[in-house]
């Protein structure tokens, strides 16, 4: 599903980065570049071009939503994830992302990977 791609993984909990990580190669990603903050993410994303990223919403001092707007200007997909369940900050269009449940789960970060490469697929194959 990811075979080849190169993610960008914005978590602040270090043990969940972790796991997610793992997962993320499992899922067959060929690299995983892991940051904590949305600062952080930027400052990559200025020598880093992925092909995927999965973005924690509530960064605790912040939030991911500077890196997802930067990646929507380069049309990277991604998914958000929470631990909160509130997406009620996500702007609008932002809003029909996937979000996955914190902590994470390999078969629903799978899926809502998979949600988020089709949605991808069929957006560049509309004229």
């Amino acid at each position: 599903m990811l075979s080849g791609m190169k993610v960008l993984l914005i978590e602040d909990n270090i043990l969940i980065g972790m796991d997610a990580e793992m997962m993320l190669y499992d899922a067959g990603a060929e690299q995983v570049d892991a940051r904590t903050t949305a600062a952080e993410g930027l400052d990559l994303l200025k020598s880093f071009n992925p092909d995927f990223a999965v973005l924690d919403i509530n960064l605790g001092t912040g939030t991911s939503l500077p890196v997802a707007e930067a990646l929507l200007a380069r049309q990277v997909p991604f998914i958000f994830a929470t631990g909160y369940g509130d997406t009620s900050m996500l702007p609008t269009a932002m809003a029909d992302m996937p979000v996955l449940q914190k902590p994470y789960e390999e078969k629903a970060l799978r899926h809502a990977v998979a949600i988020a490469l089709a949605n991808a697929k069929s957006q560049t194959a509309t004229p």
